[in-house]
C-alpha cells in the first residue's frame, strides 16, 4: 500500500501556514536562483492549501520581524 501522504488541503481541515524566504542579494557572493526558488515553493504550498507569506531578499531586521509575525500567527 502506498504511505505515502497527501498534503492537498481538505475542507474542514487544520488551518496550513508557510513562511518562505528566498535571500540572493549577499554582499560579497550573491546568488542566482533563491528568489526564483522562493516564488516557486510558494506557489507549491498554495496550490497544497497553504496559506504563505514570503520574504525576499530581507535584511536581518526584516528576516527576524517576518519569523516573529510569522510566529506570533502559528501560536
Amino acid at each position: 500500500a502506498d504511505q505515502r501522504r497527501d498534503l492537498r488541503y481538505e475542507a474542514g481541515t487544520e488551518r496550513r501556514l508557510a513562511l518562505v524566504a528566498g535571500n540572493a542579494a549577499y554582499p560579497k557572493w550573491p546568488l542566482r536562483n533563491p528568489v526564483n526558488d522562493a516564488r516557486g515553493m510558494q506557489q507549491v504550498l498554495r496550490e497544497l492549501g497553504f496559506e504563505t507569506e514570503i520574504l525576499l531578499d530581507a535584511g536581518r531586521r526584516d528576516l527576524e520581524r517576518g519569523i516573529d509575525a510569522f510566529v506570533s500567527r502559528i501560536q
